[in-house]
């Protein structure tokens, strides 16, 4: 996934409807998209589900998403996200980077509230 490709912007009910039958590749795109929903809450929980995934880059695109919604929507539960991220890297230390960058852009577009 090195290849630069533009986030989908899917519709919440498209996104249910493809979430539980894609994988991989695929399913990284399909997260990337729910940081554009304006059901940040919604967005939120489901990224939390995957940040545990096995598929390394799943996993990843979920923090990502979580630092994305605070980003574009600037709303997020963030003490519960980071404390879930801060536990993550405790359990998969290859994921430290990752969750990092998500937790510096979450402190960084949230504090300007």
């Amino acid at each position: 996934m090195r290849q630069y490709q533009p986030i989908p912007k899917k519709k919440k009910i498209e996104i249910l409807s493809q979430l539980d039958k894609v994988k991989g590749r695929e399913l990284c795109l399909l997260l990337l998209s729910l940081s554009e929903l304006d059901d940040w809450r919604w967005a939120q929980e489901k990224y939390l589900e995957f940040i545990n995934d096995e598929d390394e880059w799943v996993a990843k695109a979920a923090i990502n998403g979580l630092g994305y919604i605070a980003r574009i929507s600037r709303n997020l539960d963030k003490d519960k996200v980071v404390k879930k991220l801060q536990g993550l890297v405790q359990i998969r230390p290859k994921m430290r980077s990752t969750v990092e960058d998500a937790i510096n852009d979450i402190e960084m577009f949230l504090s300007r509230k």
